[in-house]
């Protein structure tokens, strides 16, 4: 009887196992739907300044956007993050305004003002209330043509940039960049990715003045409004506020062109517990027919957390934390990296995993169902990203800078769905020869460099 009894209970505990894991299933993902462009209107005024609106959402709220072609590449040989400097300047008031009275206005708007450069573009912009949205652009509009440039507020600026340069120049990440920007990108702009400390030292508020004096004029400006706002009231704050602008100079086109060679430099860093690896080579840009299927493939190798390469380094082997890949791109210009801090003993063995999952997946076509999940994973944060004021008029600022036109945006996720898994391996032996990739590694050169020797380091 007590061993029935037994029975009975183990039998009612499998099936409740059994019934809790069948309830545990994720339910089946639906098909990814086609993004949607929202119905957005560019004008272009007089002087040559584009503007695009876009109605968006109910919230009352808009982002406002100027984006300015320029940033790294327009800086003098010696004046390298003299744009950054230059856009942290905006902030510090104009002719008529305090630093401190352009940010409490806008604050009094709802929003808060930020500026930045890039290697390419700088923004100037806020989100703010609705029904405030002219008033903002007419602040822009000042911010943009009357910058204060006072002397002060730049030295005390120009000190937090010398600060974060020491601390960078002993961080392994920027170790890194530092020297794949230069052995990838050479002599180009891109190649330089800091001053010396005696060059930022030697910067003047006049040379920020002259940059920003040179380099920003409506020919290279284009503002964005998405949300919620009076297109009529807009339309006339812009108008009015921009009109007189000076046109500029016209966009600087210098496309960084790649050479793919094997490349390797070991940096030493004695001691040290980990080894920094960036390994990559030049690839697509944006308006390559091959780049929509390209993310597809980069995300099953490694940049997506379900990747081969971080299953390979991560959960298997336990080799790192959190390794990635991905596309940088450029203008007509992209380079693929896959990069991870691993542990110094192991730095040979990882970098032997990553090249063996790329040569696997260029030799060997991958499964139907494996490809389908990261699809429908590209996919659904394709159309997750765009839904937002700050998203949409991110994807429409990168076709306009890339040169492309909605069909990119329209035909996204299509594209995507349509990836086949010989789409994939193909893609992998056409754009990722390992005989030509450069690799970086800053780590304990004493540990690190017997390890690469059999991999022909």
């Amino acid at each position: 009887m007590k061993k029935q009894i037994l029975s009975m209970v183990l039998a009612v505990a499998f099936l409740g196992t059994s019934l809790l894991a069948q309830k545990e299933q994720p339910p089946v993902g639906g098909s990814p739907k086609d993004f949607t462009v929202p119905a957005y209107k560019t004008l272009t005024l007089g002087n040559g300044m584009k503007v695009t609106l876009v109605p968006y959402g109910k919230t009352p709220k808009a982002s406002v956007r100027m984006i300015v072609r320029t940033g790294s590449l327009n800086e003098p040989a010696d004046q390298v993050w003299i744009s950054d400097l230059a856009a942290d300047m905006l902030l510090e008031g104009t002719k008529s305004r305090t630093g401190q009275a352009v940010a409490e206005e806008v604050a009094s708007y709802g929003g808060e003002l930020f500026a930045n450069a890039g290697t390419d573009q700088s923004q100037l912009g806020a989100d703010v209330l609705s029904e405030f949205t002219p008033a903002l652009i007419k602040l822009l509009g000042d911010v943009l043509s009357n910058p204060r440039f006072d002397e002060k507020d730049f030295e005390r600026i120009k000190g937090t940039y010398l600060t974060n340069l020491a601390v960078a120049q002993t961080t392994p990440d920027a170790i890194a960049d530092k020297e794949l920007y230069k052995l990838v990108y050479g002599t180009h702009p891109y190649g330089v990715t800091e001053p010396s400390a005696e060059a930022l030292k030697s910067y003047t508020v006049d040379m920020a003045r002259g940059y920003h004096e040179g380099n920003f004029g409506a020919k290279r400006a284009h503002l964005y409004v998405a949300g919620v706002f009076d297109e009529k009231a807009v339309i006339k704050a812009i108008e009015e506020t921009f009109n007189g602008w000076k046109a500029g100079s016209d966009v600087l086109i210098n496309p960084a062109k790649i050479e793919n060679v094997k490349k390797f430099s070991l940096i030493n860093r004695p001691g040290a517990k980990q080894s920094k690896i960036i390994y990559g080579i030049g690839t697509v840009d944006p308006s390559s027919p091959d780049y929509v299927q390209f993310t597809v493939m980069n995300s099953l190798l490694g940049g997506s957390f379900g990747s081969r390469i971080t299953s390979n380094i991560r959960e298997n082997k336990g080799y790192t934390y959190s390794p990635s890949s991905g596309v940088m791109t450029r203008y007509r210009s992209g380079f693929w990296y896959e990069e991870a801090d691993v542990s110094s003993n192991v730095t040979g063995p990882a970098l032997k995993e990553i090249q063996f999952e790329i040569k696997r997946l260029g030799d060997e076509v991958p499964a139907e169902a494996e490809l389908q999940g990261i699809k429908n994973y590209e996919a659904g944060i394709f159309v997750l990203r765009n839904s937002s004021r700050a998203g949409i008029l991110g994807q429409l600022g990168f076709i306009n800078f890339h040169g492309l036109s909605d069909d990119y945006l329209k035909t996204y996720v299509k594209k995507v769905i349509e990836t086949s898994p010989a789409d994939v391996s193909a893609l992998v032996k056409k754009y990722l020869p390992l005989d030509k990739f450069t690799l970086v590694i800053v780590g304990d050169k004493a540990v690190v460099e017997p390890q690469l020797k059999e991999l022909g380091y």
